[in-house]
């Protein structure tokens, strides 16, 4: 599809716009930082849309309703922050009836009071066939901002959870990485982070991209999730570690950070959630180690475009 629209390709092209000077971290990262005399304000923005994001049916609007809370908390987690405030726009199919609206405020008004984030208020529109929800969060910092640019040879690449088959509803149920993001905030930092909602490989590969260097990943040391070895069972032409590497929206988080900072964490490491070493930086490419033997690999991964 020659004129097809692919996201990354478009969000490459945003590196390009001018950075506004009241932006201590401008548009790259899982979210914004706005400058001000407290250390900033995080800004992030997410869409979720039914028959993209969940299949259409019964449940598609309490489903996507949690998904967009979470998936913007999960970007300022990979930022080393936290939500403070939630703004909701609705796009409702022009037939809707009142009361699948008022399903989706109750599920988002019930996340936001579990995560302790203030609904703020927002806009409801109706047009086409399908339900769209976009969400914008402000938040703030545990410590320093962590941005993608900062991985440096020699780092662990370490990833929190198990990876792959999202699909099989992990996707809509996660919890977003806020605990975590704190200790390694506070005891770390990692010195790049991203959360993984195109796929493991896919996101380490921004990160990779950003910073300039490269990353030499060992097969055996990636976690791979129960709902990935189910999936592979479903399907024999995907393995359990191809699903680990590629699948999307696992909303983990995906770090890098120095060998002595990364003792530091695990001593403090007080949460169920497992920190798993995965590979380390190096100077250039994107490479698997596969039985002892090194082989260049595609970063993949979902595309929320096509």
């Amino acid at each position: 599809m020659p004129n097809a629209f692919h996201e990354h390709d478009f969000l490459n092209s945003l590196l390009a716009l001018p950075i506004d000077s009241r932006l201590s971290v401008p548009i790259g990262d899982d979210a914004a930082l706005l400058k001000d005399k407290c250390g900033g304000i995080l800004l992030a923005a997410d869409t979720v849309a039914e028959g993209r994001h969940c299949e259409r049916g019964p449940d598609a609007p309490e489903i996507l309703a949690r998904k967009v809370v979470r998936s913007n908390l999960s970007d300022l987690a990979a930022m080393g922050g936290y939500g403070e405030s939630l703004l909701l726009n609705m796009i409702l199919p022009e037939n809707v009836g009142p009361d699948v609206p008022r399903r989706i405020l109750q599920v988002v008004s019930e996340e936001c009071a579990l995560f302790d984030v203030a609904l703020a208020g927002g806009d409801t529109v109706c047009a086409g066939d399908r339900i769209i929800l976009a969400a914008s969060v402000t938040g703030r910092l545990f410590s320093q901002p962590i941005c993608r640019s900062g991985a440096m040879l020699g780092d662990l690449i370490v990833v929190t959870g198990a990876l792959g088959g999202s699909i099989l509803g992990h996707h809509g149920t996660f919890i977003p990485r806020i605990k975590e993001a704190e200790i390694l905030s506070r005891w770390g930092p990692p010195s790049a982070m991203a959360d993984i909602s195109d796929g493991f490989l896919r996101d380490l590969n921004n990160i990779l991209v950003a910073s300039g260097v490269g990353a030499l990943v060992n097969q055996d040391q990636i976690p791979i999730s129960e709902a990935a070895l189910a999936l592979a069972e479903m399907n024999p032409s995907r393995s359990p570690l191809d699903h680990a590497l590629h699948d999307g929206e696992d909303f983990e988080l995906v770090l890098t950070i120095s060998p002595h900072r990364f003792e530091i964490v695990q001593e403090n490491w007080k949460i169920d959630t497992k920190l798993h070493v995965t590979g380390e930086v190096v100077e250039s490419g994107l490479s698997l180690s596969v039985g002892g033997e090194v082989q260049s690999v595609d970063p993949g991964g979902f595309d929320h475009g096509v």
